[in-house]
């Protein structure tokens, strides 16, 4: 097994890369190769065509992964010498290739690639990444398609599109002939984020695609900014996840799909409230701002039976018709979930949370005994004050194996010294901490007593590694106190303070 990460390693050249190849071809036993040249930008074609002979000779690989995501001259012959040096490693399993923002691969490179793949009968897992890729479009993924056909022994598939925003629909509709074929599918990673041309019909292929694959486990798709999926699509979806019986993890991001409303939440929801296996939920509706309060009622009661949720990540960002008496289903719903160790809520920007609302959310976390991992995102939301932050901290100071705190207040400019003193009272209980981040960025009524009592408890905090705060934009304090406040807490292993 052979690993390398030079991510950022800018002087590495063409003569590095050669040597780098010569030692390959003398390792023709090892069974594994990691190599990461994330943003090396000195590395040019002839370089990896270099890379590519000395991969060729490892005809003993079983794993493959290489990263060159942010290597932007890099070129479609790249990816054909890469492709010839791939097609050779017979008893390849995994193979991870991460060409994220190499701005000048075309759909060459996924056709050299794809006349590579559909020859690795032993391929098991296969993780593919061209993010940001922009001259990628329809037709390239549809070569890839060609090629998945012959893979059906996939277990495990990722494949990263995002932001490659000549892609349409058609690029789903092909995907998805291949992914139905894919009967031992467990993992399936779909990435479309910024594809503003995919649209409910090519939505509603891939979930006919998913809806036969009994086995899956772990089910991720991404459409952020996908606008022209709506409620048809979403509706499509829900009727396939009543299916997925095997389903243990469920990620979900629709944010700023700005046509789902509360006919998506209600058909997501019955279809979740059957899922008796799931462990981990993450689901992004930023920005969907035709959500209310009574979708997030029908949403909370799917999430109530979920008994065996030990992560739940739920984002609603923007989404400002949603208030207090929706987040007050949601706390209750939370109460149950007696087996939480993380819990997010990204709330930003929600302008009627109200401290009722933080209350009932803070009683509900205070119950959550194994919680270990909170993060509470409240960022512009007006309405939340110093007794907000008095909820919260009489919430944390209950949960004694806290391990990593996070809370978001920036812009929630009735924030004063009260508030962060009450805050950072709780803090001196909270004895398994090792990560606390707080954001405060323009909370313009802070002053320099917030320094000094933040100061005096996280230095007394043994276990504390890792430091994060954000005071920018907080006028009336000195220039003198963060400094201090580094120097205070200058034992950390890891401290931020941006100003």
């Amino acid at each position: 097994e052979l690993k390398m990460h030079l991510q950022e390693c800018f002087p590495i050249t063409n003569t590095g890369i050669k040597t780098l190849s010569t030692t390959l071809g003398s390792l023709r036993q090892i069974s594994k190769l990691d190599i990461d040249f994330g943003l090396c930008d000195n590395l040019t074609n002839d370089g990896l065509s270099l890379l590519a002979l000395g991969i060729q000779r490892l005809r003993s690989l079983t794993y493959l992964n290489l990263n060159f995501a942010k290597c932007e001259y890099l070129t479609d012959n790249t990816l054909q010498s890469l492709a010839l040096s791939i097609r050779g490693l017979p008893h390849l399993i995994y193979l991870m290739l991460n060409f994220s923002k190499c701005d000048l691969l075309t759909n060459n490179s996924i056709k050299a690639v794809s006349s590579s793949l559909k020859l690795l009968r032993n391929l098991s897992q296969l993780h593919l990444y061209f993010r940001g890729c922009n001259s990628i479009d329809d037709i390239g993924v549809e070569a890839l398609s060609t090629a998945l056909h012959e893979l059906k022994g996939i277990t495990d598939l990722t494949l990263d599109f995002s932001k490659c925003t000549e892609i349409t629909g058609l690029s789903l509709s092909s995907l998805a002939l291949a992914i139905k074929e894919m009967n031992f599918l467990s993992s399936l990673i779909i990435g479309f984020d910024g594809c503003l041309e995919i649209d409910d019909l090519g939505f509603q292929h891939l979930n006919t695609a998913i809806y036969g694959l009994k086995q899956l486990n772990i089910l991720n798709l991404h459409f952020y900014g996908c606008t022209q999926i709506g409620d048809t699509g979403i509706e499509s979806f829900a009727a396939t996840l009543k299916e997925l019986h095997s389903l243990g993890q469920l990620t979900l991001s629709f944010s700023k799909c700005s046509n789902i409303s509360d006919a998506s939440i209600k058909s997501l929801s019955q279809a979740l409230s059957g899922l008796k296996f799931l462990i981990d939920l993450k689901i992004s509706f930023e920005q969907c701002k035709l959500i209310t309060n009574e979708g997030l009622k029908e949403f909370a009661e799917a999430v109530k039976n979920l008994n065996k949720l030990t992560i739940l990540n739920l984002f609603f960002r923007g989404c400002d018709t949603i208030g207090d008496t929706g987040f007050q289903a949601l706390a209750a719903s939370i109460k149950e979930l007696k087996l939480l160790t993380d819990l997010k809520l990204g709330l930003q920007e929600c302008k009627f949370l109200s401290n009722a609302g933080v209350q009932y959310l803070a009683d509900a976390i205070k119950e959550l005994k194994v919680l270990s991992i909170l993060s509470l995102f409240l960022e512009d939301c007006v309405l939340v004050d110093d007794t907000g932050l008095e909820y919260i901290a009489n919430s944390v100071k209950q949960i004694p194996i806290l391990n990593d705190l996070l809370l978001g207040l920036q812009k929630c400019k009735m924030i004063t010294d009260n508030g962060i003193a009450t805050l950072n009272s709780s803090f001196k209980t909270l004895e398994q901490l090792a990560t606390l981040s707080i954001y405060v960025d323009e909370c313009e009524n802070l002053t320099d007593a917030s320094i000094d009592n933040l100061s005096k408890t996280l230095q007394e905090m043994k276990n504390l590694v890792r430091v994060y705060l954000d005071f920018n934009g907080c006028y009336f304090i000195s220039a003198d106190a963060l400094p201090k406040l580094k120097e205070d807490l200058s034992n950390h292993k890891f401290l931020s303070i941006c100003v």
